[in-house]
């Protein structure tokens, strides 16, 4: 589900499941400044969605401590790699700029190319640690 960013109604758009915007709670922000989206109407939206998503902070957690970064995946980082141009896609329909989101997205096709296509996103982590 993502947000439509003219009605802040949820709608289905490329079968993503994102709520307006890049990845996170500013993207939505940044965004209704240039649509007639009400800030207000669309917070519970997005908390909603924050909310959903906590739990996932605690399984990135035990796999990063554990090491085992295919434990209780739910999407793929092949899958979502695979989704990454029908994100795009959606975003440049609704205005919203790609800029924060490049970089992250070109990290999971690194690690893919790696071989890590089973995981979570936890694997992305390594990536980054120097």
């Amino acid at each position: 589900m993502t947000v439509d960013l003219v009605t802040a109604r949820p709608k289905q758009v490329h079968g993503q499941r994102s709520v307006a915007g890049p990845r996170g709670p500013r993207g939505g922000r940044a965004t209704t400044a240039h649509h007639a989206v009400d800030p207000v109407s669309l917070a519970p939206l997005l908390a909603d969605w924050l909310v959903a998503t906590a739990p996932a902070v605690h399984r990135t957690a035990d796999q990063l401590r554990g090491g085992d970064y295919t434990q209780g995946v739910v999407s793929s980082l092949a899958m979502q790699v695979a989704g990454t141009p029908a994100f795009l896609s959606t975003a440049e329909e609704q205005g919203v700029s790609p800029e924060l989101v490049r970089p992250y997205f070109e990290l999971m096709r690194r690690r893919l190319a790696e071989g890590g296509g089973e995981e979570d996103l936890t694997g992305v982590i390594d990536l980054l640690v120097r």
